[in-house]
């Protein structure tokens, strides 16, 4: 087993010799170490895999879908530290296929502070694509017909939105009005949230970030230094409220090397926190990983911020301002 130097090693080099695959996750879900086997059975490489969310990298349906958190028995036990053990669970492996695998896991301690769960699997099959879904027969149920509803919504909006950007040479606050009063109209959803915001560098190389928020969480302003702030001004109310009503706009200057974010409410929202409670622990974990790479500081903020009983989808974007350029990752 190979991973960051540690107490594990002991546990690493028993596991090598075992013929299954074999994988250390922390309190978290985070895979912390994998054996040689794991990653032959995954054709993932170590940099592939350590650090990541073990649910969201590899658990999939037969069908090659995401699995629900809140169904998976392999999370479950991960999270709740107990023994158990199962089949029938499909690993998407680097290359796409799937992979049907055996498994158990169980409470597994690596150190005085550190406790994880050893998840063992092997192949209980060979692995090949993902089953093609059966057709589709009878009438959608609601629940499926709103969940189709907001994503058509989603879709629409956005692709509208990016139009009247491009045609407008308006303030973010204009732009927007005229795409609430738009959707009324051929949308269905007519409820959304957004916030839209534009940078805009100065001849003196000073970035100007000017912005309209549509009753959506707030976006997060991080200095190089560590220092994180809300942007709570510009906020008006949900598209689809009051299509005729006059929306803020806000401007802020971004320091050289400063980070932007913006996020979905999954990344805030927990069913047993509040919501402020969700917005301190980003504002916290983001400042303290300031000085990371984008790419890095996206994946730990993503791991570190999202609470574990929250089963929402959760799109992150950042935006860093470099000195004349921008680099950008989601």
């Amino acid at each position: 087993m190979t991973g960051p130097d540690g107490p594990q090693t002991t546990v690493a080099k028993a596991l090598d010799a075992l013929g299954a695959g074999a994988y250390l996750a922390d309190a978290q879900g985070l895979i912390i170490a994998v054996n040689r086997r794991g990653e032959q059975l995954l054709a993932r490489p170590l940099s592939a895999l350590i650090g990541k969310d073990a649910h969201d990298l590899l658990h999939r349906t037969s069908y090659g879908q995401p699995v629900p958190r809140a169904q998976c028995r392999m999370r479950e036990c991960v999270l709740a530290g107990r023994t158990e053990q199962g089949d029938g669970e499909w690993l998407e492996r680097g290359d796409g296929t799937l992979l049907p695998v055996s498994w158990l896991a169980t409470p597994c301690g690596v150190g005085l502070r550190l406790s994880a769960t050893l998840v063992l699997f092997h192949s209980a099959g060979r692995s090949g694509q993902p089953a093609q879904r059966p057709p589709v027969t009878g009438r959608l149920s609601e629940l499926e017909r709103l969940a189709l509803l907001a994503e058509t919504t989603t879709l629409l909006t956005s692709n509208m939105l990016r139009a009247y950007a491009r045609a407008q040479l308006e303030p973010p606050s204009k732009i927007v009005e005229c795409l609430d009063q738009a959707t009324g109209d051929i949308a269905e959803v007519s409820l959304a949230t957004l916030v839209f915001a534009r940078m805009t560098e100065k001849d003196d190389g000073q970035c100007e970030l000017s912005w309209t928020n549509a009753g959506h969480p707030p976006p997060l302003l991080v200095t190089r230094e560590g220092v994180a702030r809300y942007l709570t001004e510009g906020h008006g109310l949900l598209l689809g409220v009051a299509p005729d009503q006059d929306r803020p706009d806000a401007t802020t200057e971004l320091p050289p090397g400063a980070t932007l974010l913006l996020y979905t409410d999954g990344l805030v929202e927990s069913p047993g926190h509040t919501l402020d409670e969700g917005l301190n622990r980003l504002r916290r974990h983001a400042a303290s990983l300031a000085h990371r790479p984008l790419e890095s500081f996206t994946d730990q903020l993503l791991a570190r911020a999202r609470p574990p009983d929250n089963e929402d989808d959760v799109a992150l974007l950042a935006v860093r301002h470099v000195a004349c350029s921008s680099t950008r990752h989601s």
